[in-house]
């Protein structure tokens, strides 16, 4: 943000003329007070042909271009005004009679003026026309009243309907040039017009017109001429898909070299909008015919796949108030919501504060699982500073626990979210590729084991910056295709055993419990969790450099995989300030078991500790695997009861797991019988290299899965060594990251990764 109204840093216009034309620097309170609504940027006033200030609703009109301008909206204006034409000051001296050009925006238009043309800025590629309704509830366009006003005053021999670079791939610049013709010879009003000329920008240069003149500086007006004159005019009755072909066929070879460079996310990006474009398109009678040899050459398909693409592109008609898209060839994906920063600076701090009091006040939550709800949301306005994306994964002992509620209240807060609950890996790593969004995977351990496990293979993946899914695609020329898969995840599920072991390490574990009757909480019908969206968004924008160069504080108890896990936390909980620092601390020492229980270990390691304490606890040197297998199902800490379907761990799964260690039964002497069994001293070099003196099996509640060696729910207390398992289902606390046991010092929750 620049407080010097003398400095305005914006291409192809000099400050000089910036401030010729009126613009300036403006805050909330000068906005507020001079136009009717709270931004902050560069105020762009309107003003008439007579250099009047223009008014709207009583108020003069101005649009302010955003310091913190984001993809979904670059400017700002009173809300409820209208839509005006944009005249550069010099427009009233230039001769009468000469080309008018037509260009989308007000810095393009005072670029062209300061280059000595009479331009006018729209609001939009359908800032010209306006649609009316006659009384038979038919529809009609006309020109904006004000553009009509300002041909008249001017009239020009040629108008000009530019474009930029990108117009080549966009249906609705042609749609709109079809109908600004149609209008413009339309009518004996403007019968003073000879000529209407569209143009494009090369596909390969600078993107407006007030970049490319920054780029030819004192050469801009040879290079522009040199455009104009190539230009395409339209013949009469031109339909949108005749000036759709005939662009693209122009700059055909520099979008063909778009779709086969290096950056692959602009080639494909590109593909999207030229099928989503063709979608659209093709509704207008013999489309297809013009389409079909353009599209089959540019992406190297044959006819009957192109049907299908462009097919799946338009499949999808959009409601009023859904705003789901279909992409031809890369999966389904649901657009994001336009989301406005919020106009003030946020204080970091005070936000985390309102988003755990927003957890709190809809869910009930384990120990620390506000602090980590309150860090993951505002996590998915910056995941993109980190190298690293934690798996969040909600899990309970049982349904009913609230583990969806956990993502509706993720839906409604989190930035980008996409929902699903029975997605295939196909479309999941193509909508990752796409969207990147903050995926929230419901009922994980519902789906088919087979495509569990193709989709915990791309959760992987998505865990590091460098994450990719290679596929082999195409028809006539086969090749491998890459899809990036780097982004934040949060997957539902009832048992931590539905992952693999590699899963659970990238996992931070938020444990739900069944609610307690007496507990009351808010239902999320209804709400509304834009407020908090704005003021994220706008919490990112300021802090996004800060977030880069901070380097976390750790804690020495963590290992490496777990300050992977939760760097993002610590950095954000850092540059925020206050108590989140400690707050986060806290929160990754319990939920990582540090000083208690560190590890993740797979069933067989489970095994070997609950041999030790057998050979411990009966003083024996020797155990038969029936009298071992009875003494696990028998213990409810263990968890081996929920094997086999709930039928318990049996002589064959035992001999699996310790399978690894080297550790097989064979016929030992019991008395005057010799059946399959176990010696203690086998154990010793296994226990030596993977059992700690330190992790005594009494001292936690493991919970292992035989089809998933990785499953581990493990209840652990810091402070006391409960004699079975059924006290700790239900951790002692209200809710939140309180205590609910007044004047005690706050015990940790159970451990459960």
């Amino acid at each position: 943000m620049s407080a010097d109204n003398s400095v305005f840093n914006r291409p192809g216009v000099s400050d000089e003329f910036l401030i010729a034309a009126g613009c300036f620097h403006c805050g909330e309170a000068d906005s507020l007070k001079t136009y009717g609504f709270k931004a902050e940027g560069i105020a762009i006033p309107f003003h008439t042909l007579e250099g009047n200030d223009l008014t709207d609703n009583g108020k003069p009109f101005a649009r302010v271009r955003l310091y913190h301008a984001t993809d979904s909206q670059k400017y700002h204006q009173k809300p409820g005004s209208g839509v005006h034409i944009y005249i550069p000051h010099t427009f009233a001296q230039t001769p009468k009679g000469s080309r008018l050009p037509l260009v989308e925006g007000e810095f393009k238009a005072l670029a062209l003026a300061e280059g000595g043309y009479a331009g006018l800025g729209l609001s939009g590629i359908t800032g010209a026309a306006r649609t009316i309704t006659n009384g038979e509830s038919k529809t009609d366009h006309a020109l904006h009243e004000e553009l009509a006003h300002l041909l008249e005053h001017h009239q020009p021999a040629e108008v000009i309907f530019l474009g930029d670079a990108d117009v080549v791939l966009n249906w609705q610049f042609s749609a709109e040039a079809a109908k600004l013709r149609r209008l413009l010879f339309g009518s004996r009003r403007y019968r003073f017009i000879e000529k209407f000329t569209v143009i494009a920008l090369p596909f390969d240069g600078p993107k407006g017109v007030d970049d490319l003149c920054a780029a030819k500086g004192e050469a801009f007006k040879d290079c522009f001429e040199s455009i104009i004159s190539s230009g395409y005019s339209p013949p009469e009755k031109a339909s949108a898909v005749e000036i759709f072909c005939c662009l693209l066929k122009r700059e055909l070879e520099r979008v063909r070299v778009a779709f086969t460079g290096d950056d692959e996310h602009k080639a494909h990006s590109s593909r999207v909008k030229l099928l989503q474009s063709a979608a659209r398109l093709r509704r207008e009678s013999g489309a297809m015919l013009l389409l079909r040899p353009l599209l089959t050459d540019l992406l190297n398909v044959k006819d009957r796949e192109l049907d299908r693409m462009v097919r799946d592109a338009g499949e999808q008609e959009q409601r009023p108030g859904d705003t789901s898209t279909k992409l031809a060839g890369h999966g389904t994906a649901v657009e994001p919501p336009k989301i406005e920063p919020w106009p003030h600076r946020v204080n970091g701090a005070e936000l985390l504060n309102r988003l755990a009091a927003e957890a709190e006040r809809f869910l009930w939550l384990p120990q620390h699982g506000a602090t980590v709800l309150a860090c993951h949301i505002l996590y998915t306005y910056v995941w993109r500073s980190f190298e690293y994306a934690p798996i969040l994964a909600v899990t309970s002992p049982t349904p009913g626990c609230g583990k969806g509620r956990v993502l509706d209240l993720e839906q409604k807060l989190a930035s980008n979210p996409w929902r699903t609950g029975n997605a295939t890996e196909s479309v999941l790593f193509r909508i990752i590729d796409e969207r990147t969004p903050l995926c929230l995977i419901d009922e994980f351990d519902s789906l088919l084991k087979e495509t569990r496990a193709a989709i915990t293979n791309i959760l992987n993946q998505a865990f590091h910056m460098s994450g990719r899914v290679h596929r082999i695609e195409g028809e006539q020329q086969r090749r491998v295709v890459e899809f990036k898969c780097f982004c934040p995840v949060v997957v539902a599920c009832i048992k931590t055993g539905t992952f693999g072991r590699a899963t659970i390490t990238r996992c931070i574990n938020l444990r739900m419990q069944k609610k307690p009757k007496i507990q009351k909480i808010q239902r999320l019908r209804k709400y509304d969790g834009s407020e908090w969206q704005r003021k994220c968004l706008r919490w990112a924008l300021d802090h996004q450099a800060q977030l880069e160069s901070a380097c976390a504080d750790f804690p020495e108890e963590l290992e490496d995989r777990q300050m992977d896990i939760w760097e993002a936390f610590f950095t954000i909980a850092k540059v925020v300030g206050g108590d989140w620092p400690e707050r986060v601390r806290s929160a990754a020492l319990v939920l990582c078991g540090a000083g208690i229980y560190n590890e993740v270990e797979d069933s067989g390691v489970s095994i070997l500790r609950w041999f030790k304490s057998y050979f411990e606890e009966l003083d024996t040197d020797r155990v038969t695997s029936k009298a071992i297998c009875q003494w696990l199902n028998e213990r409810p800490d263990a968890g081996f009861r929920d094997w086999r379907e709930g039928k318990g761990i049996d002589e064959r799964a035992l001999s699996k797991a310790l399978r690894p260690f080297e550790i097989q039964p064979q016929n030992i002497a019991i008395g005057p019988q010799r059946p399959k069994g176990y010696l203690r001293e086998w154990f010793k070099d296994a226990w030596e290299a993977y059992v700690s003196d330190d992790n005594a099996t009494s001292d936690r509640y493991s919970a292992t899965d035989p089809e998933n060696a990785s499953r581990n729910e493990v209840f652990a207390s810091a402070t006391e060594v409960p004699s079975s398992g059924a006290e700790n289902l239900i951790p002692t606390r209200q809710n939140g990251d309180s205590s609910a046991v007044a004047g005690k010092k706050e015990e940790p929750a159970p451990l459960l990764l």
